[in-house]
């Protein structure tokens, strides 16, 4: 009787939340950076583009699919980890007590969640899905706030150059932006930022596939065989386009068909090399290159000065102390 009333309490407050999915709310937090007559995702590309998403409420088809999408674009504006990483999660969708479909992010490692599901479709595609948000009057359990309404907000930040030109990378001070290069020493000034081929044809996945293994040595990431080690793969995302990550094949419960990128990267003979910042791979997000501890960014040329070294100094010191002795 106990676990019964429990469980149907479990349940209510599951549908007591969903109810209020679009529920209208005027404590909405609307950013400064916010035009509220012609609201955006954010002031830059990709988000620029975008307006907050306005899921449909109601029991049929295309209100099921309108909630799911909201899900998969609060979930990756939001960060959540996908299945197959620890905490990770699935947008998935269900009747709330109104009979009205609502969605959620949830752990279905989990089997005990306390409604009857449905998984929403593919699992998601944060890639395809960037530049896109979704109303603040949206809610679900795993990420009640909307992103874009925090202080933080990648696409509140307005990284417009003066020339008019927009980047969404952060361009370090030693870089030139007429001739840029992976650093200001050799092999890193001999490079020029790798870009690689977006497309479904065995070009572009050895593009990718390069691009995944420069930034891996980039980042320093440890290889197959060590503690934490990962393998660049490649797979197609929801365009069809080829993708690549750096996973630990280690884990069989990977949620996309993938292929090993060939032979395992060789840091050495990669050295020198470095990928644009708008390549995206989940377990290297940043370009190491943009970092204030960049390794190719120190310049180790001395300007006009002669290096000291503990021999000279040696020599030194034994000259004057013959020098005091015959003195």
């Amino acid at each position: 009787m106990k676990f019964t009333i429990a469980f149907a309490l479990v349940a209510l407050s599951f549908d007591t939340a969903s109810a209020a999915v679009l529920r209208q709310r005027s404590d909405t937090k609307v950013p400064a950076w916010i035009d509220p007559t012609n609201p955006r995702c954010g002031v830059t590309e990709p988000w620029s583009k975008h307006k907050p998403f306005e899921p449909t409420l109601g029991s049929d088809e295309k209100a099921k699919e309108s909630q799911c999408h909201a899900c998969k674009v609060r979930a990756c504006n939001a960060g959540l980890p996908p299945p197959g990483e620890a905490g990770g999660c699935r947008c998935i969708s269900y009747k709330d007590s109104a009979g009205n479909y609502a969605t959620d992010c949830k752990n279905l490692l989990n089997k005990n969640l306390p409604v009857k599901y449905e998984k929403c479709g593919a699992l998601r595609d944060c890639k395809a899905l960037e530049g896109q948000c979704v109303s603040a009057k949206f809610k679900m359990d795993s990420a009640k706030e909307a992103p874009w309404q925090k202080t933080d907000w990648k696409g509140a930040k307005d990284t417009e150059k003066k020339d008019g030109k927009s980047s969404d990378s952060k361009r370090p001070a030693w870089m030139d932006p007429t001739n840029p290069r992976c650093g200001v020493t050799e092999p890193w000034s001999k490079h020029k930022p790798f870009e690689p081929t977006l497309g479904a044809d065995e070009k572009a996945k050895e593009s990718q596939c390069h691009a995944c293994k420069v930034r891996a040595c980039n980042a320093g990431l440890p290889p197959p065989g060590e503690a934490g080690g990962c393998r660049c793969i490649s797979y197609k995302d929801s365009a069809g386009n080829y993708a690549t990550d750096c996973k630990n094949l280690l884990n069989k419960n990977l949620p996309v068909k993938y292929e090993k990128c060939g032979a395992l990267r060789d840091c050495k003979a990669l050295e020198g090399q470095c990928v644009s910042a708008k390549f995206k791979m989940d377990s290297a997000k940043e370009a190491p290159w943009q970092k204030a501890d960049w390794k190719g960014a120190k310049d180790t040329e001395k300007k006009d000065k002669k290096s000291f070294s503990p021999r000279s100094a040696g020599i030194s010191v034994i000259s004057m102390l013959l020098l005091m002795v015959s003195n």
